[in-house]
Parts: structure tokens; C-alpha cells; sequence
């Protein structure tokens, strides 16, 4: 598992802290998180690392999923660097809060149900279609990730400059997965490579269905 990304947990529950009811998770210290990294770099990373780095989410996303669980957070902060030990992965992903079942104990996934107390729940910028609806689903997992791509590429997303209206970044969502190729010329003007790889993968990750798994090979070598 740890080759995959995915920390070990040493413990977790809850607390009171202050009178807050509190949950937690204890875990390794990690490295740097690469958000730090992507400021460091200009807020841009090669085309390679990006990648690299996205494929590296995908196989801890593969993980994560098949024990029946989706992440809802995917960003650059909620990824840090692993250590120098030949045992540790190069990345990690961190920070469960948000960790939600999308299938039920018998295997079959869960009703496309939108819930508005878990909408809009993870962190805006990156948030799935799926998610502003409060749709729990694995494409909503890669849908994140495909935005997070575009920044570490030295993009920018159309809905920045508007991200306290759920609402309108939620329509700027729909329609930039309704026609990709004029969604990336926007956001990566300077990237005609990347921008044609990224098109297949959205193209991929919007053709799936609610309940369909991923082909996480597949995506990989989009990447």
C-alpha cells in the first residue's frame, strides 16, 4: 500500500478538543506538499513531472477506490512528497476528511443521489460536476484530478475568478466538459502537447458512466 501512496494509518477516532467533537488520523510525517513545490516552480511544472505525478494519483486513486471508498478531495495541497527510504512512494496522497463509500457492503454501487448537505463539500476550484451535486462516484475522483492537471501545466481554470458562486462554477464546469477542446485552448493557450493529451483524458473521464469503473490502465497511458 505504501508503494501505491496510500499512508499508513497508525490509528484513528475521535476526540474532544475545546468542547469540538473532533475526528483524527494518525500517520508518518511526510514530505513537502506539492503545492508548495508547484509555487516554488513558477506554478508550473513540466509537462513530464505533471504527468508523472498524475499517474502516480491514479495508481493510489485505483487503490482507494476498489476498497470501496472516493477521496473528494483532490488538489495539490492534499499531495506530499514521500521520504528517501527505497520503501516509501515517491507521492502520497493525504487528508481523508472527506473520504465517502460509493458502494454498498455487498458490492453494488450506490443510487445516483444528489445530496445537497454533502455538496460542494471538497475544495471548489477542483471539484467535480459529480460533486457540486453531492454525487458520490469514482469519475468524480479523475474529473478532480483532470482540473488539478491543467494548473500544474501553468493554466488556468475559467472559473477562478469566481469561486465563492458554487453555482456559476458549477455551470463553467458543465460547459467546459461540453466542449473540451475549447476549454483547454482557454486554459492552456500556451500548450497545444499537453493540451491534446488532456483532451483525450477528459473526454475519457466524461464519457463515463455514474456507476461505470474507470479503466485506470487506460488512463495511465493517456498520460
Amino acid at each position: 500500500v505504501t508503494r501505491l501512496g496510500v499512508p499508513h494509518i497508525y490509528s484513528f477516532g475521535t476526540c474532544f478538543l475545546r468542547d469540538v467533537h473532533m475526528r483524527f488520523i494518525v500517520m508518518p510525517k511526510y514530505g513537502a506538499s506539492i503545492q508548495s513545490m508547484l509555487v516554488k516552480h513558477g506554478n508550473k511544472f513540466h509537462i513530464k513531472t505533471a504527468f508523472t505525478l498524475a499517474i502516480h494519483v491514479v495508481e493510489a486513486l485505483e487503490y482507494i477506490h476498489e476498497q470501496g471508498y472516493i477521496h473528494a478531495d483532490i488538489k495539490a495541497l492534499n499531495l506530499v512528497l514521500g521520504s528517501d527510504d527505497k520503501s516509501s512512494a515517491p507521492v502520497y496522497l493525504i487528508d481523508y476528511g472527506l473520504v465517502a463509500r460509493y458502494k454498498y457492503r455487498d458490492g453494488t454501487h450506490k443510487e445516483f443521489v444528489q445530496d445537497h448537505r454533502m455538496a460542494n463539500a471538497g475544495t471548489i476550484e477542483f471539484s467535480s460536476r459529480d460533486s457540486h451535486k453531492g454525487v458520490i462516484c469514482r469519475r468524480s475522483d479523475l474529473e478532480s484530478l483532470g482540473y488539478c492537471l491543467v494548473t500544474w501545466l501553468g493554466g488556468d481554470l475559467p472559473w477562478e475568478e469566481f469561486l465563492t458562486d458554487p453555482e456559476r462554477v458549477e455551470s463553467a464546469k458543465e460547459d467546459a466538459m461540453l466542449d473540451i477542446k475549447d476549454f483547454l485552448a482557454t486554459a492552456l493557450p500556451s500548450h497545444p502537447t499537453p493540451s491534446r493529451e488532456l483532451f483525450d483524458y477528459f473526454t475519457y473521464i466524461s464519457s463515463l458512466e455514474f456507476a461505470t469503473k474507470p479503466d485506470y490502465k487506460y488512463i495511465k497511458k493517456l498520460l
